[in-house]
């Protein structure tokens, strides 16, 4: 075996080593009936009036993470008990709460889109029976003018017979006072709109023509450099290249045109020591985000050796805030199980990228 075969076998055998370091920690840090962990906190860094909160997203989030390694009979087993927490969580029609049935803000807070497209893809790509039709139609049903998706699936001026989406939306009418405290309190809008939940919401029900406007909205931030303005939930603007890159990922081919741009916008975003935005959770979806839209090779390692080097001793990657509105001023949610997900994901499309390249099945076109 030649010198070049012995490094790109030892450095396989390092990913591997650390994928399987993160998949023993997610067993062990799964909650028996099947949830993961969540903290909430007002500073990024999740040091600060840390608590943890019963959210259902995050183990529906973790789990579409795990999916490249469902064939891993540990990860399988992790997905099992996912599913069946999920499952238990999911409302008339399908529909998902960001909170869990047993969160005292669960009667307050209305469905939501993120929450419902992370259920609904991890329960597709399980072959998992659930009302498929009902939650798209729900989903879409939520569409604004301009083709995107509002955040919240209550009721909006349109006129339907839908039954399950008068049903769905008049929930909050229950509570009427303390719906519009818990609103007020938790800095959330009626007409948010998220660019990374419209990008898992297309995602979720493919392109055709009715989620053909939402494919256009994503583009146009693009175009117009909108992608890095305040996100509705999702913090970081390097989320939204990795939303996108899954996208392309899975066939969406118009948005090669955008491919300069996001890889040149993505860099932007690296640290001088190779770790990208401020957390390993970052630099996770940068790596997944590089791979996804045929980044630079060299860019691509560096960043894979970075995110090997911040894994710590029981083999997870340390918290921090992937979901919420503003620093400092709402909670934001995350865990280290969370960013743990995001690693594996990245690592595992790492691992398969080294193989091709080995291979010579890896393509690669330089941007002009």
């Amino acid at each position: 075996m030649d010198r070049l075969n012995q490094i790109a076998l030892s450095r396989l055998n390092q990913v591997e080593q650390a994928v399987e370091r993160g998949i023993d920690y997610l067993r062990h840090h799964q909650h028996p009936n099947g949830e993961f962990c969540c903290y909430r906190a007002l500073d990024r860094r999740m040091q600060e009036q840390c608590t943890p909160d019963s959210v259902a997203a995050p183990t529906a989030i973790i789990a579409n993470t795990l999916l490249g390694l469902n064939d891993h009979p540990k990860v399988s087993a992790v997905l099992v008990r996912a599913v069946s927490f999920l499952d238990y969580q999911m409302m008339r029609g399908g529909a998902c709460n960001y909170y869990t049935l047993r969160n005292p803000l669960f009667p307050l807070c209305p469905p939501d889109v993120d929450s419902t497209v992370h259920v609904g893809a991890l329960f597709d790509a399980l072959n998992v029976d659930y009302p498929r039709a009902d939650m798209r139609s729900l989903l879409l049903l939520n569409q604004g003018d301009n083709g995107a998706l509002y955040t919240w699936l209550i009721l909006r001026p349109r006129p339907t017979l839908n039954r399950l989406y008068w049903r769905t939306g008049l929930r909050i009418v229950k509570r009427p006072f303390d719906s519009l405290l818990f609103w007020k309190k938790q800095g959330y809008r009626r007409t948010d709109v998220g660019k990374v939940i419209n990008a898992n919401a297309l995602y979720y029900l493919g392109l055709s023509e009715a989620t053909q406007p939402m494919l256009d909205y994503l583009v146009k931030l693009v175009h117009t450099k909108q992608e890095t303005a305040s996100d509705s939930w999702y913090r970081s603007p390097i989320t939204f290249y990795y939303a996108l890159g899954r996208l392309i990922d899975k066939g969406v081919r118009q948005l090669e045109n955008v491919r300069p741009v996001v890889l040149e916008r993505l860099l932007s975003h690296q640290q001088p020591d190779g770790l990208f935005g401020e957390s390993p959770l970052e630099t996770a979806q940068a790596l997944s985000a590089l791979i996804y839209w045929q980044g630079n090779p060299m860019v691509i390692e560096r960043t894979a050796t970075v995110l090997l080097a911040q894994q710590a001793k029981q083999g997870e990657w340390s918290r921090t805030v992937l979901l919420g509105r503003e620093p400092g001023k709402t909670a934001g949610w995350g865990s280290e199980e969370l960013t743990t997900g995001f690693c594996l994901e990245a690592l595992t499309s790492y691992r398969n990228w080294l193989k091709k390249r080995e291979t010579g099945k890896l393509s690669y076109t330089p941007i002009a």
